[in-house]
């Protein structure tokens, strides 16, 4: 069932990329077109993940339980950038943009230490 649901997030990801792609292509040297461009990196960021994950190259078994640690190197890499893309629209000062992106870092590395730490209520 994991893999059905990598294979749709992977395809997902994939329409839109090729959706702001295009968003960009057609913006090309108009105000904006960071935006649509800089989600295109996103998702294509996110679908080469995702297909790592459905791959096998970034899953790995720890403490008895496997672990998609691909989604982690995709979310330290795209959940900062789009709290950047997030904060300039809203018109954030960059010191606070930057604070929340690295509280989120901060959150993502910590929730894969977690992950990958043994149960302390393991039966025994």
């Amino acid at each position: 069932m994991t893999q059905l649901w990598l294979w749709i997030a992977f395809i997902g990801m994939v329409f839109g990329c090729i959706y702001f792609g295009l968003k960009a292509t057609a913006m090309r040297r108009k105000e904006g077109m960071e935006f649509p461009l800089e989600s295109f990196f996103i998702t294509l960021w996110a679908a080469t993940l995702y297909l790592t994950m459905i791959l096998g190259e970034t899953v790995s078994q720890v403490n008895g339980q496997t672990v998609y640690w691909g989604r982690y190197v995709d979310w330290v890499v795209t959940t900062p950038l789009l709290l950047l893309e997030l904060g300039v629209i809203a018109g954030l000062r960059p010191k606070l943009i930057v604070g929340v992106m690295g509280a989120d870092i901060f959150m993502i590395l910590t929730g894969l230490v977690a992950t990958l730490e043994a149960s302390p209520f393991s039966a025994n």
